[in-house]
């Protein structure tokens, strides 16, 4: 992996949940990482607009399976939407297919993260500098730098798309890693180790040697974990905007099972807009290129399209009390339900998903699955068993066992 046998080349992808997409944040920036020997050496590769005229020049086509909703994202024209899948081992195909347009080496993988781990990073790194900032970005400034505060001002790169600050904290950040010592292993491992938990931090190779040691590490995590009931909800931003960073969500999931392991219930997702309605700016709280409406939509309100992972059967989703449309389709043995949502700026919308199915009758398992978003979701559960309630109230910041053995 780190080039004892040869230089390897990984793509590395900085998303930004400011903009979400169903793996976390839209692709904001794109590097290069080369491992020769052990010796890193790291180069960023200019605006995602100009990579993806290069895909298109190349005539770059996928070839991989893509799951909803990334055919719809165009991942061949608009490389900010390779992150627009939950299933993070896709992303590594996509480089496979569509990376030589712009990298003339073979791609040995990908490395995703998001201002959250590069937080994290400039925590071993120290304070770096970065292009339109007064003071050196620092870890603890870092998420909010980067999600909301970049955003406020105006800066253009010279084709006259708005440049995006976390490719220069990125490419700073980079430059002290491969070019200065290292901590010891462990304190990196404790560093780092919480934003893989929290899927922030991820890598995957293009060919399958490493998939079971990456896999073992939590770095190219499965989409199922196992469970007989799991929960992952994923969203994707519908206005190209930045307005994710003001959307704050609180899971409430009840459920009561039977002895034949039939199963029914709830989960309540409250979405808070926490924008301002004047004072963000179009960039922040418009339409975006890529999602003009055909007629204007009130500015700070958020349209996402939220996406539920589930075991369970989705049989109705409510807005506020009214029934919605919704589109399913089955994943890999979860259920993806998806229902667009709008929440005007201020105020709180609820979308309740109704679920039913089977989770076995030997004793109970749930798996909550994180999604990087611009916060962090609060949970609580309530699961009413034949003998006793379980009973679960914690932020998803890591994967979440709850159990009862038979």
């Amino acid at each position: 992996l780190l080039g004892a046998d040869g230089p390897q080349t990984y793509v590395i992808l900085v998303g930004n949940p400011a903009e979400s997409r169903e793996l976390g944040g839209f692709i904001a920036s794109v590097g290069v990482l080369t491992a020769d020997d052990g010796t890193l050496d790291f180069e960023s590769l200019g605006s995602v607009g100009g990579l993806n005229q290069q895909i298109v020049d190349a005539g770059g086509t996928v070839t991989a399976d893509l799951p909803p909703p990334l055919p719809a994202s165009s991942p061949e024209r608009y490389l900010q939407n390779w992150s627009n899948t939950a299933d993070f081992s896709v992303v590594g195909e996509l480089a496979a297919d569509l990376a030589p347009a712009f990298t003339t080496e073979n791609v040995g993988g990908v490395l995703y993260l998001d201002p959250y781990a590069l937080a994290a990073m400039l925590e071993v790194t120290g304070p770096v500098p970065i292009e339109g900032r007064d003071e050196p970005l620092r870890a603890e400034d870092a998420v909010d730098y980067l999600l909301r505060e970049q955003y406020l001002s105006d800066d253009f790169e010279d084709d006259g798309q708005r440049k995006d600050r976390l490719r220069d904290a990125a490419e700073a950040a980079f430059e002290e890693l491969t070019s200065s010592s290292l901590p010891d292993p462990r304190r990196l491992a404790d560093q780092l180790s919480p934003l893989v938990r929290a899927r922030r931090l991820l890598f995957t190779t293009t060919s399958d040697e490493a998939h079971e040691l990456l896999k073992r590490v939590g770095l190219r995590p499965s989409l199922d974990l196992g469970a007989a009931d799991q929960l992952l909800l994923a969203q994707e931003n519908l206005r190209a905007n930045k307005l994710d960073a003001y959307l704050e969500r609180a899971l409430t999931y009840d459920l009561t099972v039977d002895r034949d392991g039939s199963a029914s219930g709830t989960l309540t997702v409250d979405l808070t807009n926490t924008a301002p309605v004047d004072g963000l700016g179009d960039y922040v709280t418009g339409d975006g290129s890529l999602a003009r409406p055909s007629a204007p939509l009130p500015e700070a309100l958020n349209r996402i399209s939220l996406d539920l992972y589930s075991r369970l059967n989705v049989d109705e989703v409510t807005i506020d009390g009214d029934a919605v449309g919704l589109a399913s389709n089955v994943l890999g043995g979860l259920v993806r339900t998806a229902t667009r949502v709008d929440v005007p700026p201020g105020e709180t919308v609820q979308v309740v998903f109704t679920l039913s199915g089977n989770v076995g009758n030997g004793g109970y398992e749930l798996d909550v699955v994180p999604n990087a978003v611009a916060g962090i979701d609060t949970f609580r559960a309530t699961i009413a068993l034949p003998d006793d309630d379980l009973v679960v109230e914690t932020s998803i910041d890591g994967p979440i066992r709850v159990e009862r053995p038979a």
